[in-house]
């Protein structure tokens, strides 16, 4: 049980009783949200996959290429950028490397940053100006307020006045269409469903005409999904196990570094189809996974130190007596 704990196992287990709820038709008490059973188990995949995948990848950094990887760092920089692997795992590459040597993660981070230019992706910008700051300043992350940002942006989304969505539409249509969703999906919530949550075989989109699509296709924001489907409960949860980690990295003295790859995941599934897709939900269990297994690591390195600190302080006891 190294790699989980108890908000992500409640998480799940609430996820699944959700699911289960729904393929009896449960929430359709609820709401008059367009349902369909037949969508159920498609859309809750990811909680099952979330607990086998994180520990399954977090063991695989002990062997094989993955180890290879942990091993040669600028080889897996050179290896995730010639490769054109997502821009997330370049950039995790870069912040393995920056653990042992800051200035050399800094040159290739700003090389490769000249190579990629300016994307025009939402996700690429975030992560290279993020990334961009830290490696200038060397700041440290603190998670519990950018999960509190989170929960208290989504909540917000309940104000946001139409006006504001029809002006970032004219900007940016692509924007300007998942900030509509995004406020549709919670204002469904909160209304119809007091924070409960719709659960699973729900449509994704609660004021659009019912197409089969609308089933299948995400809101590009895995945490608004987690709140229209789970609820505020079900959000909690899963921004606590987040957290959780970030307070393992703290304890046990793991690089810094960690939390920017953790927030990297985070980014992934915040603008993307994250969990609700196999490819982005991968990476994203891929960078969980990695950072979990280094705390371990560094958790085992802990206790080993803490033991010689005990064992040095119980001979000198011995010695004084004599």
């Amino acid at each position: 049980m190294k790699y989980y704990n108890s908000s992500l196992c409640y998480f799940i287990l609430i996820g699944i009783c959700y699911a289960a709820i729904s393929l009896i038709g449960g929430f359709s008490l609820l709401s008059n949200v367009q349902y369909d059973k037949y969508y159920v188990l498609r859309q809750a995949y990811f909680l099952p996959f979330l607990f086998i995948a994180i520990p399954v990848f977090a063991q695989s950094f002990k062997v094989g290429l993955f180890k290879f990887f942990l091993q040669r760092r600028l080889f897996f920089v050179i290896f995730s950028v010639s490769l054109h692997l997502p821009v997330a795992m370049q950039f995790t590459a870069i912040l393995l490397l920056s653990i042992r040597n800051h200035l050399i993660g800094l040159i290739t981070f700003l090389f490769i940053l000249l190579i990629q230019g300016y994307s025009g992706s939402l996700q690429v910008t975030l992560m290279q100006g993020i990334l961009l700051v830290f490696f200038i300043t060397r700041k440290k992350l603190k998670m519990k307020y950018i999960s509190a940002f989170i929960i208290i942006m989504i909540v917000t989304g309940y104000v946001i006045p139409d006006s504001l969505i029809f002006y970032m539409t004219d900007s940016d249509m692509n924007t300007g269409w998942r900030l509509k969703v995004w406020v549709d999906d919670i204002k469904s919530t909160i209304n119809s469903t007091f924070f409960i949550g719709h659960g699973f075989g729900t449509t994704y989109f609660p004021y659009v005409q019912h197409t089969d699509w609308n089933f299948v296709r995400g809101q590009h924001n895995s945490f608004v999904n987690i709140f229209y489907r789970m609820g505020i409960v079900g959000l909690l949860l899963f921004m606590a196990y987040i957290n959780s980690i970030e307070k393992k990295i703290r304890n046990f003295n793991a690089p810094h570094e960690l939390n920017y790859i953790l927030l990297l995941g985070m980014i992934i599934i915040g603008v993307n189809v994250g969990l609700e897709s196999p490819g982005y939900c991968t990476t994203f269990v891929f960078l969980i996974g990695l950072v979990q297994y280094i705390i371990f690591e560094n958790y085992k390195a802990h206790r080993i130190n803490e033991y010689a600190k005990w064992y040095e302080k119980g001979e000198k006891k011995i010695e004084q007596r004599q």
